[in-house]
């Protein structure tokens, strides 16, 4: 079972994606794209959240009733395209997504002038030799990168996602209600809706781990793109040697296609960074300014996009470059191949690698009870409540799942409404009242759709459903 906050995209997209969120997303059957936006994509999004003040310290963007993101002031610009969003939930892409795309090689840049041509196959040859280097590893054979402009580039990337669901729509949707439920999209938008939205607009490039294709977005060569390359090259590289299309966790109940995802971007970011120090004072300035008009030009629609469903997309990298780190300082690169083989289990394991390196076990908890028939169940894991939690009680949230121990999710439909509800045990029964009350102030928020308990001395259990 692929975690239904997941991204569309598995692990190797480089936006980030996952089912209960999405642009680096998690493996699966459903295609395999590590997307690019990586570290330009996440820069890019910070930039844009911290723009969002404006020069007189008052918000340019807010969030809603729902949880969504929208303009402050209706009569500002705010330069997010669609602002505070429209009466159509489809967000425009859904349409567009039942017809067939143009055909991409009509905005291949350069691809009438050969001196570009050669400029951009040495540039490419340049970062495979430094990604060999730092990876201590060798392309086993050369990869192709597909250079796109924006128009041809988003037909490329919105066939891939539909080609990826095409065959898991009722998925799709349950998915969505799982989603809707946990405030991570607002009321009426799809998991499609919302990874179209993301995409479309913040991913520069990606990966695809099923037919080796490494694509990139933009017509010139910025410091920018070529950071982007490096990150997407290193997933060819550990592609060609670790095989990072593992359909075969989409039936696993644990986290491991988080953990995977985090492995992956991690170390995509490392050696991101490690390219970034070699760059001079000016070609950071150059970078950082490339960063910002990136963020800038983003047509992100946030009518379709909370904060929950942006950290979501953010945390394989986040958290990944710091779990990958204690790998590195621990054994190098020897150390990170293994973790690419043997990934971790748990978001815990992503969120405290700690226990990841003493391979801390999962304890067992048994399903709790459902109003209806079970039709996902598996662990939810300390990185979603955590993300969900924070608008509610901050640093508290952390605190109350530092115990974490394990957990065990059941989902059921009542009718048009879909519910889940969470079991989760904690190491020191001591704590279980503080994490009942930090559940209370997340349901308390979500009115008669929400409840917490604690049902045992050492068992906090959460229900949430959509409607109501």
């Amino acid at each position: 079972m692929t975690e239904p906050w997941a991204p569309i995209n598995p692990p190797t997209i480089d936006p980030q994606s996952q089912p209960m969120a999405s642009v680096s997303g998690t493996p699966s059957s459903r295609k395999l794209v590590l997307a690019g936006f990586g570290t330009a994509l996440a820069a890019a999004l910070l930039a844009w959240l911290l723009w969002s003040v404006a020069a007189d310290n008052s918000p340019v963007f807010t969030t809603g009733e729902n949880g969504e993101v929208i303009p402050a002031d209706p009569d500002t610009d705010g330069g997010s395209g669609s602002g505070g969003g429209s009466d159509d939930d489809s967000g425009g892409s859904a349409d567009e997504s039942d017809e067939e795309p143009e055909d991409a090689s009509g905005g291949i840049v350069g691809e009438d002038d050969p001196s570009e041509t050669a400029e951009f196959d040495a540039l490419i040859e340049e970062l495979s030799a430094f990604v060999e280097a730092e990876r201590e590893l060798e392309f086993l054979e050369p990869v192709e990168v597909l250079q796109l402009d924006d128009d041809a580039f988003v037909d490329r990337y919105n066939a891939l996602i539909d080609e990826s669901v095409e065959e898991d729509r009722e998925e799709l949707d349950l998915f969505t209600g799982i989603n809707q439920a946990l405030g991570i999209l607002p009321p009426g938008v799809t998991l499609l809706d919302a990874t179209y939205a993301f995409g479309s607009a913040g991913v520069f490039g990606y990966y695809n781990p099923e037919d080796k294709e490494l694509v990139v977005r933009g017509g010139e060569i910025t410091v920018l793109l070529k950071t982007i390359i490096v990150h997407e090259l290193v997933h060819a590289i550990d592609d060609q040697h670790f095989d990072l299309y593992r359909p075969e966790y989409d039936d696993r109940d644990d986290e491991i296609s988080t953990g995977f995802s985090a492995i992956v971007e991690g170390n995509a970011r490392r050696v991101e960074n490690a390219w970034k120090d070699t760059l001079s004072a000016d070609e950071l300035a150059q970078l950082a300014a490339d960063e910002l008009q990136a963020s800038l030009s983003m047509d992100l629609d946030f009518s379709k996009i909370t904060f929950e469903y942006i950290n979501l997309q953010l945390a394989p990298y986040e958290f990944g470059e710091v779990l990958v780190g204690v790998l590195d300082d621990e054994g190098g690169e020897d150390r990170i191949n293994e973790a690419l083989e043997e990934p971790p289990t748990t978001s815990e394991q992503v969120l405290r690698p700690e226990r990841f390196v003493d391979l801390d076990p999962l304890e067992s908890v048994s399903p709790p009870p459902a109003d209806g028939d079970v039709v996902e169940q598996g662990v939810f894991g300390p990185l979603v409540f955590q993300t969900i939690f924070e608008s509610t009680s901050g640093d508290d949230a952390k605190r109350a799942l530092d115990g974490w121990e394990g957990d065990w999710f059941v989902v059921w439909e009542d009718g048009d409404n879909t519910c889940i509800r969470v079991d989760v045990l904690l190491e020191d029964s001591a704590d279980i009242d503080e994490l009942v009350d930090v559940m209370e102030k997340w349901t308390d928020s979500r009115g008669d759709r929400a409840s917490a308990e604690k049902t045992s001395d050492d068992l906090a259990r959460m229900t949430a459903c959509t409607g109501r």
